[in-house]
C-alpha cells in the first residue's frame, strides 16, 4: 500500500513540474518570439555559417525555429522546452549527412555574453564534427 501512494504521489510531482515548466516557457516566449529571445546566439552562430546571411524559418508552434540559407549544406534548427535551449547542427557533404546535437539547460535568462558563449561553443564542437565526417566520407567509412 506504501509502495502505490509512493509511486502515485510521484507521479503527481512529475506531472506538475511539468505544467509548471510548461508555463515557464509560455511565459518566457508570449513577449517575444524564441528567435528573438536567443539572437545573440542566432547572430553568432548566422555569422559563422551563413556570413549572416541566413535566414530565420519560424513554425507555427512558438518553440521551434530553423535557421538556414538556400541553397546551402548546413541547416539549424532550435527548440526550447522546459528551460532549455536544443541546436541541432546539419551538415551535407557528397549527399551524406551528419547532425550534432546539444542542450543547453537552465538559460531562461541569459546575459548577452552568456548567448555568445553558447554559439561559440557549438561552433567550436562542430568544427570537429564537420572535420571528421569529412575525412570519415572521402576514406569509404
Amino acid at each position: 500500500m506504501i509502495w502505490i501512494i509512493l509511486i502515485i504521489g510521484i507521479v503527481v510531482f512529475i506531472i506538475f513540474r511539468y505544467l509548471n515548466e510548461s508555463d515557464k516557457d509560455k511565459e518566457d516566449l508570449q513577449s517575444k518570439s524564441l528567435d528573438e529571445k536567443f539572437k545573440h546566439t542566432v547572430r553568432v552562430l548566422n555569422e559563422y555559417v551563413f556570413n549572416g546571411q541566413g535566414e530565420i524559418i519560424n513554425f507555427k508552434k512558438k518553440g521551434y525555429f530553423n535557421l538556414y540559407k538556400h541553397p546551402s549544406n548546413q541547416l539549424l534548427q532550435f527548440s526550447y522546452f522546459s528551460g532549455c535551449l536544443t541546436i541541432v547542427w546539419h551538415y551535407k557533404y557528397f549527399q551524406k549527412e551528419t547532425s550534432h546535437k546539444k542542450v543547453f539547460c537552465n538559460v531562461r535568462n541569459l546575459s548577452l555574453f552568456e548567448q555568445q558563449r553558447i554559439g561559440e561553443e557549438m561552433i567550436e564542437e562542430m568544427k570537429i564534427v564537420i572535420l571528421n565526417f569529412q575525412a570519415s566520407v572521402l576514406n569509404g567509412v
